[in-house]
């Protein structure tokens, strides 16, 4: 679903610095076993990784 964003919400962060953190984190050691970065999605469930 697409909509317009609240003017207050619009600077809001959508990740906290632990998510951004654990994300670094999977992201280095999916270039690691796979040889080179890759492009991969990424999805919170219950606001972990």
């Amino acid at each position: 679903m697409t909509g317009p964003v609240a003017s207050t919400e619009q600077a809001a962060w959508c990740l906290t610095d632990s998510q951004v953190q654990s994300l670094h984190v999977v992201g280095r050691r999916v270039s690691s076993v796979l040889g080179g970065p890759r492009d991969v999605e990424w999805a919170l469930a219950d606001g972990t990784i």
